[in-house]
């Protein structure tokens, strides 16, 4: 699990692009405290793919049973 500022720096966006995306639902992150979002490891390397393609919507995350 990653903080929303550090998985920022490993995206190369900013802090408040990631709490963004995590607000409007595209991100799927754990609020711990109400200041504190906490990121899976998964959830940055599926973002960090979505940085390599071209246009379009991120890849839907898979159904976790």
């Amino acid at each position: 699990m990653v903080t929303v500022t550090e998985a920022a720096r490993e995206l190369g966006v900013s802090a408040r692009a990631v709490q963004n995306r995590i607000l409007a639902g595209e991100m799927r992150a754990e609020k711990v405290t109400p200041r504190l979002y906490l990121i899976a490891r998964s959830e940055v390397d599926r973002w960090k793919l979505v940085g390599k393609r071209k246009g379009g919507r991120p890849p839907k995350p898979k159904a976790t049973e």
